[in-house]
């Protein structure tokens, strides 16, 4: 489908707001150039000439197109053991409600629960397979047990959880496929501890593809803090028992951290992208435009400037945001816009 967006330059159109300091696309006006024509269409979609403003004298048209970001992908361990019982029926009402929301449309959602069994295998094949939100919803939706009644053989589970995501990730390069642990308790059954399930969540956020572990606990379980430090994602989520709201935004929250800012470049026909001449903008839910500035890699993130880098320099496929950067467009909603032909914009090391 091609779209085609054009409207009239005024002088007194508002001028996006640089992300940065020094280097970040202070002074640069986004507004589409009238009479420019339409480009091709591309995998990162379509937009139209836009006019960027380099300096007060120097302006330069880009090709500007509205991109897709990486889908995310969420492969759930629920805890179903018997200490759940007593909040069994608020848990599964506030995941119903978080699989049901309008904001988790598009998400993919697969689930396996704990069992008595101590094999990894159990836990590697889902009850529910990783599919789109809502599709899915139905077939997560029944697979949850009436009662829970099993034991908390933590690290067979999240083992399996990690082999499972890790396969799939392999298998959907498009996606960003994470594991989410909910448990009210510290690992017991099958010879789980602290120490093993925590190793199992580091070796997941340290192999490749690298797996992320979030963590939300019903009760104050201090362990939970390290499997969410191994798998990469700070600390575990902590809900009261029973308070259904409280895991509703701690799901909520998943979902906000892991949503990936990973953009594709775009991949029409005759689209030719040069990697010193790409441009990155974000365009919030309110119309608040903020350009990006880039940086060399994900080691030169600073976290208070933020910005963008490619996946492979020499060769690229797809911009990524900071992760700072990241967290502010998950926050505010919108879209952005890859920008091909003007010089791209540098944010100076310190």
């Amino acid at each position: 489908m091609l779209i085609v967006s054009c409207s009239d330059t005024s002088p007194s159109a508002p001028r996006p707001t640089p992300e940065t300091s020094a280097g970040s696309w202070a002074g640069r006006a986004s507004r589409v150039h009238a009479g420019a024509g339409a480009v091709a269409a591309g995998g990162a979609g379509v937009g139209a000439f836009e006019r960027v403003v380099l300096t007060d004298s120097e302006v330069c048209d880009a090709a500007a197109y509205v991109s897709q970001r990486k889908r995310l992908d969420i492969y759930m361990m629920v805890d179903d053991s018997g200490s759940m019982l007593p909040v069994w029926r608020d848990t599964v009402e506030a995941i119903d409600s978080f699989l049901s929301d309008r904001a988790s449309a598009g998400i993919g959602v697969g689930v396996n629960f704990f069992g008595s069994s101590c094999k990894v295998a159990a836990y590697s094949r889902p009850s529910v397979e990783i599919a789109p939100l809502p599709g899915n919803v139905r077939r997560l939706r029944q697979a949850f047990p009436g009662l829970p009644l099993e034991d908390t053989a933590t690290l067979p589970a999240m083992r399996g959880a990690i082999e499972h995501a890790r396969s799939w990730a392999l298998a959907h390069p498009e996606a960003q496929t994470v594991v989410l642990l909910v448990t009210d308790g510290e690992p017991d059954g099958c010879g789980s501890t602290v120490a093993n399930v925590t190793e199992t969540a580091r070796a997941g956020f340290m192999g490749s593809p690298s797996i992320s572990t979030f963590v939300i606990g019903i009760g104050n379980i201090r362990a939970l803090d390290a499997f969410a430090a191994a798998g990469g994602t700070g600390k575990a989520l902590r809900t009261a028992p029973g308070a259904g709201a409280e895991l509703i935004n701690a799901l909520n929250q998943v979902r906000s951290a892991a949503l990936p800012c990973d953009f594709e470049l775009p991949t029409a026909a005759g689209v030719q992208v040069d990697p010193d001449r790409v441009n990155l903008r974000h365009i919030a839910s309110d119309g608040t435009e903020t350009n990006l500035g880039a940086v060399t890699d994900r080691a030169s993130c600073d976290p208070l400037k933020g910005g963008w880098y490619f996946d492979r320099p020499s060769a690229p496929t797809r911009v990524i945001t900071c992760e700072s950067s990241c967290q502010r467009l998950n926050k505010l909603g919108g879209e952005v816009k890859v920008l091909l032909g003007c010089p791209t914009t540098v944010i100076p090391p310190d």
